[in-house]
């Protein structure tokens, strides 16, 4: 994931197939413009049962919205 959504920064909405969550990260990026450790607002895959996740990550519940995570 980078540490800066690219559609969120410039005030667009997500992409189609995908969703904006919350994500936590607690260690620091390796680029200098990376946001602190704390929560992230990203676009991430959309995932339901007739639309799986693609290889590397799995379907999971981010506060009631499922989207593809790495294991």
């Amino acid at each position: 994931m980078p540490p800066l959504d690219p559609y969120l920064r410039l005030g667009r909405p997500c992409p189609d197939g995908s969703s904006a969550i919350d994500v936590v990260h607690d260690a620091p990026f390796d680029v200098s413009a990376a946001p602190p450790p704390g929560v992230i607002h990203a676009c991430l895959p959309s995932c339901a049962a007739d639309r799986p996740c693609g290889t590397g990550t799995a379907c999971e519940s981010v506060g009631g919205t499922r989207v593809c995570l790495p294991p």
